[in-house]
């Protein structure tokens, strides 16, 4: 394939990818940290025993979500039964717990939700019993904030729940007006103002709230109704101001057109807040449907920085410690949201697809998708000490970055945090620091490790990798070893990455074919014996990824050179005969997969324009390269930028089957995006290597 497809198709893939994820700006819901709460396990917990202290034996509470499908599907979920429980979908039965899953409350049950296309109405009835009154709803597997939303609450997330019932209630009848459903929704009507409600009597206190205007005339009037000291700011300039108390109406001239609104309340013995309503004017605050938001209190001699404030990214330091905003209603708060899946995410076959679009623009020079990552990776380094402050005031999972704030697994740590050095590096990322100090810490302080200091993967929440080590874990730690140690200017972490590779190959390279079994399964003390495609691509890219920065006075280096060597020996002996590599490597009835295959062109590219390989036939390894790429940029690429044959995220198994029929190919699944990519990139790298050597 010439130069110019080469481009075609990276340009292809590319625009796919941004067209599909989109840059949309944090969405801003309402959050009653009241309700009910998830746990730092990504469980709903139903403590009923705690809600209602008092209630009797036998008395019954329902809980009710909403739950949006695009499809007709099926949802596994996992539960654990504090008392009876019986879960409804549709109104009909899927679930009850028996005398087992009572008895044994510390164990969970798996079950499964049926879902219709659109929304469901999931309700779970709990019965109190002297053992227990509640239980816990979640995920069968990992970490998923599972999307169940409050009824009739504006997209706010979790349960409504009735108060303790002596009979049963009729689940047909979801919407009966006489109901009261918790958590409560307005403040009592007790005469006191929002502020006095929110944050109560105060001394030298004060609070913002804030929101814009769509004013409709050149001059309109406003009427305000306050207890305490006032001043209320059109776009900056105070339209009115008091010291004390007082019922008025003022008039506002600052022209028609959206503005912005700003209302200091201060506190008083009698009370503080205020009513304000606008003759010819609309307001909409950044939380949907809501007339304003407030953020306090502060002591009366702190000034904050109100642009920091207004941009919604950060908490505040308030008199009582970090704050941030929140409605007037009870215990009721401001989340930030991602406003798409893929878009501002921390996960690691994003971070994979990021790296192949930076390589490739920064080569292109396709400033727009640079801008695009940018953006990417900017909005998650200035949201990071809000998520931060999430989990720790809720003391459950985050609403933004959840897999970065709860740290259990390589998986979730390296693979972006190294993206996110290497963006730092070649583009103007700023406050990105914390988050690689943080991700640096979990590595060094927190990730289980052998003996001898090889990571695997031990008190996951993802509980079918327990006690396991995995070839994937060496793309998911030793990129960012090796960046963060250019970052900190200190090799141990550049040479514990090194040392991985050595564990690992003690442990799972076979010697016999050259390539790495995919999974050890520490309980069982053996390799699986599955050279899987994608696992040892990770292997070989990641050994390309540290050799370009360990300095070559470390001994080690000369062992993972030759770890290289006898890998790629490997990877090309098993090639298939278009050029791709399998999904399972050495059994070539196994479809034919696109990132193992863009991997080991990289891979192979790399080291061969580096000089890291020795004894290899010259012209076998250019057309292998070449070879691969034209069948994969020809076959696994359409004209739209879809890309085929990715294998989905595995599990594992000793069983060969398990990944040539169960583990099967996705479209456009980011764990193959971005690498393509990356392997379109080193492609033109080895087409200007060529030509400098007049071998083209």
């Amino acid at each position: 394939m010439d130069r110019q497809s080469t481009i075609d198709v990276i340009k292809k893939v590319t625009q796919k990818y941004i067209k599909d994820n989109p840059p949309k700006p944090l969405t801003f819901k309402p959050f009653n940290a009241a309700g009910i709460l998830r746990d730092e396990k990504y469980f709903f917990d139903f403590n009923f025993d705690k809600i209602f202290p008092n209630a009797k034996k036998n008395e019954k509470v329902y809980a009710w979500a909403k739950y949006y499908s695009k499809s007709d599907e099926s949802l596994k979920l996992s539960i654990y039964c504090q008392s009876p429980v019986v879960v409804y979908s549709g109104g009909e039965v899927v679930f009850k717990s028996d005398i087992f899953s009572e008895r044994y409350s510390d164990k969970k049950t798996d079950f499964t939700l049926p879902l219709k296309a659109g929304e469901n109405d999931i309700v779970l009835k709990f019965t109190k019993t002297p053992a227990g009154f509640g239980g816990k709803l979640g995920p069968f597997l990992g970490k998923n904030n599972l999307p169940f939303y409050m009824p009739g609450r504006i997209n706010q997330e979790g349960f409504i729940y009735t108060s303790p019932l002596n009979t049963d209630f009729d689940i047909k009848k979801l919407n009966e007006t006489n109901t009261v459903w918790f958590p409560e929704r307005e403040f009592p009507k007790n005469g006191k103002f929002q502020m006095e409600n929110m944050y109560g009597l105060l001394d030298n206190a004060y609070g913002i709230a804030y929101t814009s205007g769509e004013f409709f005339e050149n001059r309109s009037n406003a009427g305000i109704n306050h207890k305490g000291k006032i001043k209320v700011l059109i776009d900056g300039k105070t339209v009115y101001e008091k010291n004390d108390s007082g019922v008025e109406t003022f008039t506002i001239s600052e022209g028609a057109g959206k503005k912005e609104i700003l209302i200091y309340s201060y506190s008083s013995p009698d009370g503080w807040g205020f009513e304000i309503s606008f003759d010819s004017a609309k307001l909409e605050s950044p939380v949907c449907g809501e007339d304003f938001c407030y953020l306090g209190p502060f002591s009366i001699n702190d000034e904050i920085d109100i642009n920091t404030a207004k941009s919604f990214l950060y908490p505040v330091e308030g008199a009582f410690g970090k704050t941030y905003w929140r409605l007037a209603r009870p215990n009721t708060y401001v989340r930030p949201y991602n406003g798409s899946p893929l878009f501002g995410t921390w996960g690691y076959p994003v971070g994979v697809t990021l790296y192949g679009m930076l390589k490739s623009a920064k080569y292109l020079g396709d400033s727009e998708t640079l801008d695009y990552i940018k953006k990417h990776v900017q909005i998650l380094c200035d949201t990071f000490q809000y998520a931060l402050y999430d989990k720790e005031k809720y003391k459950s999972t985050t609403s933004l970055h959840h897999l970065l704030t709860s740290l259990d697994s390589l998986d979730d740590c390296g693979a972006f945090a190294s993206l996110m050095l290497e963006a730092a590096f070649l583009l103007n990322i700023k406050n990105y620091e914390k988050i690689a100090d943080f991700v640096a810490h979990y590595i060094f302080t927190k990730q289980r490790r052998l003996d001898d200091g090889t990571f695997f993967r031990k008190n996951l929440l993802h509980h079918f990798h327990e006690n396991t080590m995995w070839i994937d874990d060496l793309y998911m730690s030793v990129p960012f070893l090796a960046r963060y140690s250019k970052l900190t200017h200190d090799d141990k972490y550049i040479l514990d990455g090194a040392k991985q590779f050595l564990g690992y190959k003690k442990r799972l390279f076979m010697e016999d074919k050259k390539l790495f079994s995919h999974v050890l399964d520490l309980n069982k003390g053996i390799p699986t014996q599955i050279p899987w495609g994608r696992g040892n691509g990770w292997v070989a890219f990641s050994l390309t990824e540290i050799l370009y920065y360990l300095d070559k006075k470390y001994p080690v280096r000369e062992e993972l050179l030759k770890l290289l060597n006898e890998l790629l020996s490997g990877v090309l002996e098993v090639q298939g005969k278009d050029g791709m590599w399998h999904q399972v490597l050495d059994e070539h009835d196994s479809y034919a997969e696109t990132s193992s295959t863009a991997m080991f062109i990289c891979a192979i590219s790399r080291s061969f324009r580096h000089g890291w390989l020795f004894g290899f036939d010259e012209e076998r390894v250019i057309s292998a390269i070449k070879k691969a790429w034209y069948t994969l940029s020809s076959t696994q690429i359409d004209d739209e930028g879809n890309v085929y044959g990715v294998c989905r995220g595995s599990e594992f198994s000793y069983s060969s089957d398990y990944y040539k029929y169960d583990l099967l190919p996705k479209v456009n699944d980011p764990h193959g995006v971005g690498i393509v990519l990356m392997a379109g990139y080193e492609y033109l790298k080895l087409c200007d290597f060529l030509e400098s050597r007049g071998k083209a």
